[in-house]
């Protein structure tokens, strides 16, 4: 009996270590299809945020003005991939 609650134990422990120690993945969503090819929602924030680094006047935007400009920038995206 005793050694039948220690090895209970020991997988519980085991699996509760394993399950801490996985890593975390990061999702990236589809932000739009544009024929064949994806652009995805992490493609889409880089883009954005290499607008914002590049361009000034982006870093002071509100939030209706930051949607609107990653609109933008999602346009772009859109456009340079039916052009390839």
């Amino acid at each position: 009996m005793f050694t039948r609650l220690q090895k209970i134990f020991t997988i519980t422990c085991l699996l509760l270590l394993t399950a801490h120690v996985a890593p975390a993945e990061m999702v990236s969503k589809v932000a739009a299809v544009v024929n064949d090819a994806i652009i995805t929602t992490h493609q889409l924030e880089k883009a954005f945020l290499d607008e914002v680094a590049t361009n000034a006047a982006a870093q002071n935007l509100d939030d209706a003005e930051r949607d609107k400009l990653r609109l933008k920038v999602l346009d772009r995206l859109i456009e340079e991939e039916l052009v390839k």
